[in-house]
């Protein structure tokens, strides 16, 4: 590792975040050549917020050969809502600017002799875009549903119904939000929006995170075995961490006291939380039957006692 790389890593230990390179000048037209054979293959952990990107993304960090970043340290979260909001609407819009920004902060750091990560659940559509330009690896961080679901209805997700004169079209724009979460809080289509409107803000939520995790599963399915993984935050031990660690690819793991001092701290606040007390009967089966075609689909790989939902 360089020097000024080393200067860089331990300025973000500080910091407590790790600082994005400045955006350089890009060509007019055109994605940047890409030879993924020529770097370390990157990772990007995706799944639906409250799932433990932070957890992940501060476990990473420590490590001066890993590049780590989170959503709240890449600063381009109205950017990466909005791919995610066109990708889930199949809006026609190009992806050049997207996939430029992302190959830049990979080469930049293969330059440095570190492996990019990056834990982002505005990503999680992107997929696709990412394996076919950057030859990424995967994780899918999962988290108990109903935790998960608990989380968004503290932070307001969902609380109205956004303001829809054709619900055959994609969402307009909701002036009363924050640009990212306007763009992030997906909804249906069409008939689907009529009935999920009437949904309690549970139920809306739970359709939130069984859509999302479905697409992702889609898109898992066209990567090959070695460059994906499915990973339950609850399941994340000291053990788990180094297999983890060593798959992303870094060579400096944290000592099993430091990991405990982290998993402990619980980086995002909301890991702390226990589910919802109070749900009526009402928001129960909402949530049962939102949910369950991804909880279905996961516990083909997951122990199923983590979504002990029923």
């Amino acid at each position: 590792m360089r020097l000024a790389s080393l200067f860089r890593h331990l300025r973000s230990l500080v910091l407590g975040r790790e600082e994005p390179p400045p955006f350089p000048p890009r060509p007019a037209t055109g994605i940047p050549e890409f030879d993924p054979a020529a770097a370390p293959r990157p990772t990007f952990l995706v799944g639906v917020g409250r799932s433990g990107t932070h957890f992940f993304h501060e476990l990473m960090r420590r490590d001066p050969s890993i590049a780590s970043f989170h959503l709240d340290t890449r600063r381009t979260t109205i950017a990466d809502s909005f791919v995610q909001y066109c990708l889930w609407n199949e809006l026609p819009v190009d992806p050049g600017a997207f996939l430029a920004d992302r190959l830049q902060v990979i080469g930049d750091a293969a330059s440095e002799g570190r492996v990019y990560f990056e834990a982002n659940p505005y990503l999680a559509l992107s997929v696709r875009m990412l394996n076919e330009h950057a030859g990424a690896k995967f994780m899918l961080l999962t988290r108990d549903p109903r935790k998960v679901v608990d989380s968004h209805v503290r932070k307001g997700w969902y609380r109205s119904v956004p303001f829809v004169s054709a619900p055959d079209k994609a969402t307009g724009f909701q002036p009363f939000l924050q640009a990212n979460h306007a763009f992030g809080r997906l909804a249906p289509r069409g008939t689907e929006f009529l009935r999920w409107k009437e949904l309690t803000q549970i139920g809306r939520i739970s359709w939130y995170w069984n859509a999302l995790n479905l697409r992702i599963l889609e898109q898992f399915d066209a990567l090959p075995a070695e460059r994906r993984m499915i990973v339950a935050v609850e399941g994340v031990d000291y053990r788990a961490y180094r297999m983890y660690h060593s798959w992303i690819g870094g060579t400096h793991p944290l000592t099993q006291r430091r990991f405990s001092s982290i998993r402990t701290a619980r980086p995002g606040k909301g890991l702390k939380r226990g589910p919802c007390s109070s749900w009526s009967d009402q928001e129960q089966r909402e949530f049962l039957a939102e949910t369950q075609p991804a909880r279905e689909a996961l516990s083909a790989f997951l122990p199923p006692a983590i979504f002990g939902a029923e």
